[in-house]
């Protein structure tokens, strides 16, 4: 019997490691008005004012874009979200690409890991940060549909504020 339960133990606990991982998050295909180069100049705008690059608890858009181009950015950015009463931290690639008059918002290289705090537990406490994010396995119970949601809202965010002609009055 022990080892009945030893074994299923086991297989419980393996199966995010043989599972399949998000890999991709994609956008749909936005509609705005503009030139690829002029889209692709507003989104730059928008993400450095919405992503940050960032070690846990240090806010900065330093480093941010990886590539950028006429049409396509590329950045990696880092934020924080709760899940199950737990902090997250979240990590992915922003592939923005643009057309004339449309654009869409791709997420690769998605990784998280909870962040552990010490002393206070606001959001400004000191954390560790000695591993790095780990690949989100498909599975029940690693909140892989709350990691998706969180990637979309993001990418939403980034996409009202590049389809925004607003100018702030200020």
């Amino acid at each position: 019997m022990k080892r009945f339960i030893f074994i299923l133990a086991l297989t419980i606990f393996s199966l995010p490691a043989f599972a399949d991982v998000i890999e991709k998050v994609e956008t749909e295909v936005f509609t705005t008005t503009g030139t690829a180069a002029q889209i692709t100049a507003k989104g730059k705008g928008c993400m450095a004012e919405i992503l940050k690059n960032d070690n846990i608890g240090n806010s900065t858009t330093q480093n941010l874009f990886s590539y950028t181009g006429d049409d396509k950015l590329i950045a990696t950015a880092r934020f924080e979200y709760i899940y199950l009463l737990l902090r997250q931290s979240l990590q992915a690639k922003y592939i923005f690409e643009a057309k004339d008059g449309r654009f869409r918002i791709t997420n690769t290289d998605i990784g998280y890991k909870q962040v552990k705090t010490s002393g206070t537990l606001g959001w400004g406490a000191s954390v560790e940060s000695s591993t790095s994010h780990q690949p989100i396995a498909k599975v029940w119970g690693t909140g892989y549909e709350e990691a998706e949601s969180q990637l979309l809202a993001m990418d939403k965010k980034i996409a009202e504020c590049v389809m925004n002609d607003k100018k702030s009055n200020w």
